[in-house]
């Protein structure tokens, strides 16, 4: 059993600095809150990468993400590589519908878990990842779970029905898309809702526990 519980976006405030998310509950201090990345546990994937690389690899995933957010805003074609962005975005729209957002934070509870996020890009019926290298196996489950968490968030779960992945592949200068099927979005859920949500809350009932025993005995 699933329980999305929609979270109104104006409550949530974003930290860029330091990529943190608060929910402002009408108490004096802000709740933080968890991003998708944190709940999924990202940062695995990268730990076996040189600091210098990683950098340099963000940063150009931010201009690319930069890039593709000022096309969908004013439909400027100023690169090749933004050229080839429209055919496959085109391509795509036309199976899914016009635009609804890029960039946009959403938030919700899902089985009692509170977290926020930032999606790239949202179609009528889909949701797509931006990424700037082709991934193995592991990433494409894991782009999956990711898909899937921003989709909870997002407050159209239900109109949502195709999953997808742009990568940029700088060697051969192309965009190369990955479509997710039913059955591996319906393993995602599974695996983010039964998995990723259920361990951390169960976390999160560990930390209560020994934090309010520590301040009983302060």
């Amino acid at each position: 059993m699933i329980d999305i519980e929609e979270i109104d976006i104006k409550n949530i405030y974003f930290d860029k600095l330091n990529h943190i998310f608060y929910y402002n509950n009408g108490s004096e201090n802000p709740q933080r809150l968890p991003s998708v990345s944190e709940i999924i546990d990202s940062s695995r994937f990268y730990k076996d990468i040189p600091k210098d690389i990683l950098e340099k690899s963000m940063e150009y995933g931010a201009y690319l993400h930069q890039d593709v957010k000022y096309f969908l805003e004013t439909n400027e074609i100023w690169s090749d590589r933004i050229k080839k962005f429209k055919e496959v975005f085109d391509l795509t729209k036309k199976k899914n519908g016009n635009l609804i957002g890029c960039e946009k934070i959403v938030s919700a509870k899902v089985n009692g878990v509170h977290y926020a996020g930032i999606y790239d890009i949202m179609l009528g019926s889909a949701i797509i990842e931006v990424k700037t290298s082709t991934a193995n196996l592991k990433n494409h489950l894991h782009y999956a779970v990711q898909l899937v968490a921003y989709s909870m968030a997002s407050g159209r779960f239900n109109d949502i029905k195709n999953y997808y992945v742009f990568y940029y592949d700088k060697k051969t200068e192309s965009w190369k898309i990955k479509s997710y099927t039913e059955l591996e979005i319906y393993n995602a859920i599974d695996c983010f809702v039964n998995g990723y949500i259920k361990k951390y809350h169960s976390n999160m009932i560990i930390e209560n526990y020994y934090s309010e025993k520590e301040n009983k005995l302060i």
